[in-house]
């Protein structure tokens, strides 16, 4: 097995670590005898450290699902395998890793941590378009992420996940409408619940 082991200048007192639809929050020390059992937990593209007030910590952001263990003084994220069952050629040959560290102040959500994974592991594109008119999108709170944006008839369908750690109210501004797209009526504000996936109907109102 190869692993990485980062020590850390300050020692945490929590991991925050993504998952399938949220993040959640453990201990840096384990506490129960499960916990102490536990070998590494598998994360999609994040994981960080968080200290003591006034907080602040090191976030490690990963291109890919890794396991990852953590103690109050290091984080560590094991790279390759070399397992005999049940394949005997996993994690054979040649291999690329990209991960980049993060060191952050306050709380990793007030950071960005999350949506600065996003950026690491899907880096935005640029290209060349014909001139035409441009129409201005309201802006989004930090912790929303934008997912998907396609036409719709009353305006556009906006696919937003919440990957914060707290409720999050959206006003889009004076002359913007929204709804989610089960509803069938529109108002000025919405709110998303932390880890939520959602689509909304945005338009201008009339």
């Amino acid at each position: 097995m190869l692993r990485l082991e980062l020590p850390l200048a300050t020692p945490a007192v929590r991991i925050a670590a993504d998952t399938s639809g949220g993040v959640i929050e453990r201990p840096a020390a384990p506490m129960t005898a499960r916990e102490q059992a536990r070998w590494e937990v598998p994360v999609i593209s994040w994981f960080a450290s968080q200290s003591a007030a006034p907080g602040g910590g090191m976030a490690v952001l990963l291109d890919g699902p890794q396991g990852v263990d953590w103690s109050s003084d290091r984080l560590g994220i094991s790279l390759l395998r070399g397992p005999t069952w049940p394949d005997p050629s996993a994690d054979q040959g040649w291999h690329r890793q990209r991960l980049a560290l993060m060191p952050f102040a306050g709380s990793w959500s007030d950071a960005g941590v999350s949506q600065a994974a996003i950026a690491f592991r899907e880096p935005g594109w640029c290209a060349d378009l014909p001139a035409a008119p441009r129409q201005w999108f309201p802006s989004l709170p930090f912790p929303l992420t934008p997912v998907g944006l396609e036409r719709h008839a009353d305006g556009c369908v906006l696919k937003l996940l919440n990957s914060g750690s707290a409720r999050c109210r959206w006003t889009p501004g004076a002359g913007w409408r929204v709804r989610r797209e089960a509803d069938s009526m529109a108002a000025s504000a919405v709110v998303i619940t932390p880890g939520e996936l959602v689509s909304l109907v945005v338009g201008q109102s009339s």
